[in-house]
C-alpha cells in the first residue's frame, strides 16, 4: 500500500442525509411531491446527476439554493469517527481525498483533519476520477497493485475497475449500504469501517 485514495461523502464524512434533505427542501419549495426517502435513494455522487434521476427541472437557481441550504447546515454533518485510522495509514503511505463535492463543502466539513491529506481534489479540481487517479498515482510514483481507491457506491468500485487500482468499500457511511449488503458474500473488499482499512494491502 502506497497510495490510498479516498471518496469523501459516505467514507470520511456521513452526508447522505443532509444532501438529501437540502435536496427535498427545493423541490417542496417548487411543487415537487417527493419524499425525502424517495430522494435519498436516487442520490448520486453528483448532484446534478441526482436531479436528472428524480425528473426535475434543473436550474442554477434550483442548484444553488441546494448549495445553500449546504452550507447553512454544514456544521450539521459529522466526521466519520475512524477518522483517526487515516493518521496511522499516513505513516507508511501517501493519502489523498478525490470527490465530485465542491471544495466549500469540503474545507467546512474536514475541518481541523487536512493534515492527514497529502492531496485534496474536489470537484473544481479534475474531469474525471479515472483520469485524477492516474494523475494521482504518477504524482506519488505508486502502481496500480500498490494503489487503493476507497469508496461507498457501486460507482466506485466501476472507477476502480476501470484504472485498474485496487477498491475497498467502506460500509459505515455508505450510500449505498443497501446494495453491498445485498452483496457483501461475494465481495471479499468490503469492510466496515474504517479501522480495518489496515489491512487492506491482504484483500
Amino acid at each position: 500500500m502506497k497510495l490510498v485514495i479516498f471518496d469523501f461523502d459516505g467514507v470520511l464524512v456521513d452526508s447522505k442525509r443532509l444532501w438529501a434533505s437540502a435536496v427535498y427542501r427545493a423541490l417542496k419549495k417548487r411543487g415537487y411531491k417527493l419524499s425525502e426517502g424517495y430522494i435519498a435513494d436516487r442520490l448520486k455522487a453528483k448532484l446534478k446527476i441526482s436531479l436528472r434521476k428524480l425528473k426535475v427541472k434543473i436550474t442554477k437557481a434550483l442548484v444553488d439554493e441546494i448549495h445553500n441550504d449546504i452550507t447553512a447546515r454544514i456544521k450539521t454533518v459529522h466526521l466519520c469517527r475512524d477518522i483517526g485510522s487515516i493518521g496511522e495509514i499516513k505513516q507508511n503511505a501517501k493519502t489523498a481525498i478525490l470527490t465530485n463535492s465542491p471544495n466549500y463543502f469540503i474545507k467546512k466539513a474536514l475541518k481541523n483533519k487536512r493534515g492527514y491529506f497529502d492531496k485534496i481534489l474536489c470537484a473544481e479540481d479534475f474531469g474525471t476520477k479515472e483520469n485524477a487517479i492516474k494523475n494521482l498515482m504518477k504524482r506519488f510514483k505508486s502502481k496500480k497493485s500498490e494503489t487503493f481507491y476507497v469508496g461507498d457506491m457501486a460507482l466506485d468500485l466501476a472507477i476502480a475497475k476501470r484504472v485498474g487500482c485496487r477498491p475497498v468499500i467502506v460500509l459505515a457511511h455508505s450510500w449505498d449500504k443497501k446494495f453491498w449488503l445485498a452483496h457483501k458474500q461475494n465481495n471479499r473488499f468490503i469492510i466496515k469501517s474504517l479501522k480495518e482499512l489496515k489491512n487492506a494491502a491482504r484483500i
